[in-house]
């Protein structure tokens, strides 16, 4: 009778934590689109969005669980023209992610590229989300967003499309490499991950030899960059890896200058 008591209380105790995550806990992130431009006079009348040269499109999306507003920027090139193909950088940010194109390193000829900021699933940071094993619901909480901007874009490059971050950024596309995030994966042609780059399996499966990536690191400090960059090359041959003298976990002008050059070189 009592190994019965037990049994119920355990089945019992279960579903009623189920019951609490599913209900108060887990976001169900799906969302209805907006948009905003990045003016004084926020305009959310027009059903078109307008690639005004050198214009910074900031984006919003509702959240039809709580209604809470998630945003991401898109930065038209100055030399934006509907009659080429545009090359895209997305950028993932250090820290707990930031959605400003302001922020985004000089790594890119920013008249020429369109550039995207994406924040981080309730600006969480993803090495905690890697320790803890939901890593997967940063790319679910991100890709509608993504997919919504890149729906819009009608001349975006086929054969430059780069994912960039730096620290938690790095660990975010390092994740979406490893975890082989569908819509990621076979989205990007390039990659650069700088100071980070830390994964759940560190297998990186999502690779492809078409795929042209970077990995960076400081040279100055015990870099967990260098770690990523041994189990890259391990298993993948396609993998640039630089150390830069003089550097810790940050970024300066000889870190801007390497990548540049490097994603100038190979694109």
């Amino acid at each position: 009778m009592r190994g019965w008591r037990l049994l119920f209380l355990v089945f019992g105790s279960f579903f009623i934590f189920y019951f609490i995550y599913n209900t108060f806990i887990k976001k169900n992130y799906t969302f209805f689109k907006s948009y905003k431009y990045e003016i004084n006079d926020f305009d959310t009348s027009s059903s078109t969005v307008s690639f005004d040269a050198g214009k910074t499109l900031r984006f919003e999306f509702h959240n039809s669980y709580d209604d809470e507003v998630s945003i991401c920027e898109l930065r038209v090139p100055e030399n934006y023209s509907e009659d080429k193909q545009i090359p895209i950088f997305v950028w993932f940010a250090p820290g707990n992610g930031s959605y400003s194109v302001k922020n985004v390193p000089p790594f890119i000829d920013f008249d020429e590229y369109f550039v995207l900021a994406l924040p981080y699933l309730d600006n969480q940071l993803p090495r905690i989300a890697i320790q803890n094993g939901y890593i997967d619901e940063f790319w679910d909480y991100d890709r509608p967003m993504f997919e919504y901007v890149i729906d819009l874009i009608p001349n975006l490059s086929e054969d430059i499309r780069i994912a960039a971050g730096y620290s938690s950024g790095a660990h975010f596309v390092g994740s979406a490499l490893d975890r082989d995030w569908l819509g990621f994966t076979d989205f990007f042609t390039g990659y650069v991950i700088h100071e980070g780059g830390g994964a759940p399996d560190m297998t990186y499966k999502g690779i492809k030899p078409s795929h042209k990536i970077l990995v960076t690191y400081g040279k100055s400090i015990n870099s967990y960059g260098k770690l990523v960059a041994d189990m890259m090359t391990q298993s993948h041959e396609n993998i640039s890896v630089y150390g830069i003298a003089d550097t810790g976990h940050e970024i300066n002008s000889q870190t801007i200058s390497y990548i540049k050059n490097w994603i100038e070189e190979n694109f």
